[in-house]
């Protein structure tokens, strides 16, 4: 195309998306994108059609040319990898064919399903932490009753330790919190009971064991911690040895169930205890051996945890009469007697929990983990769920269910053949300097903030200057070499979709396992992300990642004037380095370290204008489906686009006192600059739900619906009544408003 092409380009999509009919004072979104919300069709496997989604599209069908062809001399191995798996994927036919076989070869192999085998399951035979070696061993998760694995220490970023968090229940949590009679957790539970007699269970059996092993799934839910109090990070820090660990939750043979885990990937951990005559000579606290310990090789000086709730969720295979609890915030083994009234942080008590239970639904998560390798009637099971909860009501196309799964599945082979074949390398420094443009913005409105102290100001200062890009990719995914090694221990088919599935499951867990003894480096190229990802990043060891796959489209582009990539990636830039410095960013300081680095009466003026962002937002009602936005889950992204919106319109400003006005793009002559960088903005956060997806955002997502972010950031920005000339007192120009940064 050439310049004039891709300008007319521009344009249109712009005025295809916009309702000029629609006073851009009384409802900027609907000016913006009303068109794009009365014209666009949401296929039925989608619950929503945004901007991001129709980019995401254009990089699949790229990637699908890529792949979906038959494997040549000039690929590398890696690219054979992906092929294999892609066609193994595709393989209908012997899909069809193997039916439910592999799943019920699994679940023998685990001692079988109870609700398959009624009576000749051997309880006795069961123990849960078993369950989860095996799970290991063959590929499932290991997280279905507690969250374990290997993460950086949010105090000291550099070293990698063993993490432990609330478990992944597979379903939100949001609605499981309702009860058996919620309608959404009604088809869940409708799903669980299709599957088990799909496999072979009476019916009846089947809707008894599967209530059961629902309410257990509930309990979990009950006890884990709610989205809206994961934003306090000090709060969820409870860093211990596992000698700690045994004595707050005894049951768990904490040492053993690590072993298990890490065994393949070659880490043993020890706990040292100091002998009689060595006890009063150093503390067991202190994480460092001393002579006349008793260890046994090889050792790991008290390897410490992260700690996060896990002791909480122990109480269901705790002793009977006895239950852990949070209290004030501080893990405590404490006696909570299933007779008593329950402490406010432990859930009601209920009947004990077999090993028939515990067994059921830890198999039940293999069997839903499955479900996407398994046979057509096995996916039309699912999509009964996802039609109630999602308002979805068909399967997608097959080769971009199997395209998705290898994108997520195989970040880094896939980034490096999209960045070789279509990312153009200029926009790289491009949006390089547009970054830091957009950066300086945000230190000069940390010297411009009256709000903050001199202490606080220049701690901010360090942080920000600190701060590291992450633009594209990183250069190691153009070296074959490197990116095939990574993968060199990983052997797929062209014929077995449920076999690849879990070898390519256990080659991923042991990568992340094998990291607990390796320095943990923030620049490390393997870590950047999904590089065809339609999104953008914060990190909180101080970053903001830019993704190849962003930088594109509706978002960027190097042949289209600056105000439109101000207002759409300009925003996303700024958006992102403001959650560094948001609610929960800035429980971080320069290094990335859980720190509280704020002067008392500066985090109190902050916290006061956070207050504000989620009073506002939370008085929002989405008549659609009547319900109020959640202020206090969505701070963060509220907080950033308010901060990431005012950063871009200055940077714009700056630009253009610099390289002079722009000129207008066909069609669009009567907006000036200042307006046009407003619509670039928006135009890039047009989106249409259906009720039931709606209904999901409001209820679970840290993310407010489009509209609702956009028309709110709007309003709480000065300049943009200014631009558009909004008399005080109109929808768009309120009396009242709220500003963090």
């Amino acid at each position: 195309m050439t310049s004039l092409q891709r300008l007319t380009a521009t344009a249109y999509n712009l005025l295809n998306d916009m309702d000029t009919n629609v006073d851009p004072c009384d409802d900027f979104y609907a000016f913006a994108c009303g068109a794009f919300t009365e014209r666009t069709v949401i296929p039925d496997e989608r619950s929503s059609v945004t901007s991001f989604y129709l980019l995401g599209n254009e990089i699949e069908i790229k990637m699908r040319k890529l792949i979906d062809t038959p494997v040549s001399t000039d690929d590398t191995s890696a690219t054979v990898l992906l092929k294999k798996y892609f066609n193994s994927c595709m393989n209908k036919e012997t899909i069809e064919k193997r039916g439910l076989q592999p799943l019920h070869d699994i679940l023998a192999k685990m001692g079988g399903w109870p609700v398959l085998n009624g009576s000749a399951w051997d309880d006795a035979a069961f123990h849960w932490t078993e369950a989860v070696y095996r799970n290991r061993k063959l590929g499932y998760s290991q997280n279905d009753i507690f969250w374990f694995g290997i993460l950086h220490d949010l105090k000291d970023p550099t070293r990698n330790i063993i993490s432990l968090f609330d478990p992944a229940l597979g379903f939100e949590r949001a609605s499981l919190i309702r009860g058996f009679n919620d309608s959404d957790v009604q088809a869940y539970y409708g799903y669980m009971v299709d599957m088990a007699v799909l496999l072979g269970a009476e019916p009846g059996i089947a809707k008894q064991d599967m209530e059961a092993a629902l309410h257990f799934k509930m309990q979990l839910a009950n006890m884990s911690l709610a989205k809206e109090e994961l934003r306090d990070v000090f709060k969820l820090y409870h860093k211990m040895t596992l000698d700690e660990l045994s004595l707050l939750a005894p049951t768990i043979p904490w040492v053993t169930y690590a072993n298990k885990l890490l065994e393949d990937v070659g880490h043993q951990l020890s706990v040292c205890r100091p002998t009689v005559e060595h006890l009063t000579r150093q503390s067991v606290g202190s994480g460092r051996p001393v002579e006349g310990w008793c260890c046994s090789p090889p050792y790991l000086p008290a390897e410490h945890l992260a700690v996060l709730r896990i002791v909480q969720h122990s109480y269901m295979l705790y002793r009977r009469n006895e239950r852990p609890c949070l209290r004030g915030g501080e893990p405590a083994r404490l006696r909570c007697p299933l007779r008593e009234p329950a402490h406010p942080r432990c859930p009601p008590p209920r009947a004990p929990f077999t090993n028939r239970v515990q067994a059921n639904y830890l198999l039940w998560r293999v069997v839903e983990a499955s479900v996407s390798q398994l046979n057509l009637a096995s996916r039309d099971a699912r999509l009964k769920l996802f039609g109630q909860v999602y308002g979805t009501t068909e399967h997608g196309p097959r080769w971009k269910q199997c395209l998705d799964d290898i994108m997520h599945r195989f970040g880094i082979p896939v980034g490096s053949l999209y960045v070789k074949n279509h990312f153009d390398q200029d926009s790289k420094t491009a949006v390089l300097k547009l970054v830091s443009d957009i950066h300086k913005e945000f230190d000069a409105m940390l010297l411009e903030a009256a709000w903050i102290d001199r202490i606080t100001r220049q701690r901010a200062i360090q942080k920000s200057k600190a701060m590291t890009y992450y633009i594209a990719y990183p250069n190691e995914l153009l070296n074959d070499t490197m990116v095939s090694e990574l993968y060199e221990d990983l052997q797929l088919t062209d014929d077995d979709f449920f076999k690849n599935m879990l070898d390519s499951n256990i080659f991923n867990t042991n990568y992340f396992y094998s990291k607990l003894r390796e320095h943990a480096d923030k620049n490390d190229w393997r870590e950047f992300g999904e590089i065809t990802a339609v999104n953008a990043f914060a990190k909180s060891t101080n970053g903001i990642t830019f993704p190849a796959g962003i930088l594109q489209g509706t978002f960027y582009s190097n042949d289209r004037p600056k105000y439109m990539n101000y207002g759409a990636i300009g925003f996303l830039i700024g958006h992102e380095i403001t959650h560094l410095f948001d609610d929960k960013g800035r429980q971080f300081n320069a290094e990335g370290k859980l720190q509280e680095w704020w002067e008392p009466e500066t985090r109190s003026r902050f916290l006061d204008s956070v207050q504000c962002i989620i009073d506002q937002y939370g008085n929002i009602t989405v008549d659609r489906v009547n319900m109020q936005v959640n202020g206090i889950l969505t701070q963060g992204e509220n907080i950033a686009d308010n901060g990431g919106i005012r950063m871009a319109r200055r940077a714009y400003d700056r630009y253009q006192s610099s390289e002079g006005r722009e000129p207008a793009l066909p069609g669009l002559q009567q907006y000036t600059s200042e307006q046009m960088f407003w619509l670039g903005t928006v135009n890039t956060w047009c989106a249409v739900y259906r009720e039931e997806g709606l209904r999901q955002v409001m209820r679970s997502s840290n993310h407010a619906p489009s509209f609702v972010r956009m028309n709110t950031a709007i309003k709480n920005t000065e300049q943009f009544a200014r631009d558009w000339q909004c008399p005080a007192g109109s929808r768009m120009n309120p009396v009242d408003g709220c500003r963090v940064w």
